[in-house]
Order: structure tokens, then sequence, then C-alpha cells
């Protein structure tokens, strides 16, 4: 929620023990590049202190369904702090299925029945690098949180320019395509 100057990050199907171990440093990371995007963007030369607050959680099991309930009470709660906003989607499945609307081998539909903010909000789908799905079958946990650190920054940077483009365009931003083309 850049509005909010907040980043949630969510990961499921690690230890508790080690996902418990690996929180603080994750939650540095993330604040020190998201502070590192925001003011370089914004060209003040950079700060030395996080403008960024980050929380890092952890849902049991390796279920995508208890990810995306986590996520769909974030965006409830962004949703009431905030006011209106717009989800901005990074993902291989489609929308449909992580709202409960499609059939899915990932997300079991019953468990999401009663989502809100996901089938409420507009979501803009950014895309989503095929090596992202790809990625080592040992310590793959420590090698998501690294990608997915660096990865929220650019996904910043991709929504101004993609803010800009609809602008000049006079698109609806949730209407253009993922990349221009």
């Amino acid at each position: 929620s850049p509005a909010l100057g907040e980043a949630w990050v969510c990961l499921g199907g690690l230890d508790p023990t080690e996902g418990e171990a690996m929180r603080p440093g994750l939650e540095q990371a993330l604040a020190e590049q998201l502070t590192q995007a925001g003011s370089g963007a914004s060209g003040d030369g950079g700060l030395a202190v996080p403008v960024v607050q980050t929380q890092v959680s952890f849902v049991a099991g390796r279920s995508l369904s208890a990810l995306v309930q986590w996520a769909d009470r974030r965006l409830q709660d962004a949703r009431r702090r905030d006011g209106g906003g717009v989800c901005v989607l990074c993902s291989q499945l489609p929308t449909a299925e992580l709202r409960g609307l499609a059939p899915s081998f990932w997300v079991e539909q019953r468990q999401l029945r009663h989502l809100t903010a996901l089938r409420e909000m507009p979501v803009c789908r950014a895309p989503f690098p095929e090596g992202d799905s790809h990625f080592p079958a040992l310590d793959w946990a420590r090698w998501i949180c690294r990608r997915f650190a660096g990865k929220v920054p650019q996904l910043f940077g991709w929504w101004r320019q993609r803010l800009a483009l609809c602008r000049i365009a006079g698109l609806p931003v949730c209407n253009a395509p993922e990349m221009p083309a």
C-alpha cells in the first residue's frame, strides 16, 4: 500500500521456526529496498531511515488458499484505512481463480467463498516473468524472499509508469494491457 507507506509479505510452506528466524532480516531488507526505490523516484537523494513499514507474515501449510485469504484480509484492512484502491496482481494464476470465481487446481474454492476485497476491488495485472515460477528445490524460501524483495520496488516503478501512460492515452488503468505493445 504505497499511500499508507506499508508493505506486507506473506509466505507459506516454511517451517514456522525457520520463518521466524528469517523475519527480521526480510523486513529490514524489504524496507531498505522500498525506501531506496521511493527516494530514487522522487529524486531526493536517498534517505537513511526507512520510510516504508514492512511486515512479514507466515501461514501454515502449503495451500495457496491460506495465502489468498491472508491477502483478502490485508486488502480489506487497507480499504478501511485508505478508502478505495486498486489491487496490483503479479501472479501466474488467472484473476478469476484467485477470486474464487473459477475452478482451480491450486486454490480450494470452498475456502474462498467469503472473500470480499479480492472480488470487489479492481485488479490490475502486472507482468509475471516466466523465471519467477522456476526456483531451486533446496533453500527455495531464501531464494524467493530475495526475489520478492527485489520485485516490489520494480512493481512500484511499473505502476507509476502505467499510471502515466494511461493518463496520456486516456485509458482506465485496469483496462490497459500488462505490457504496452
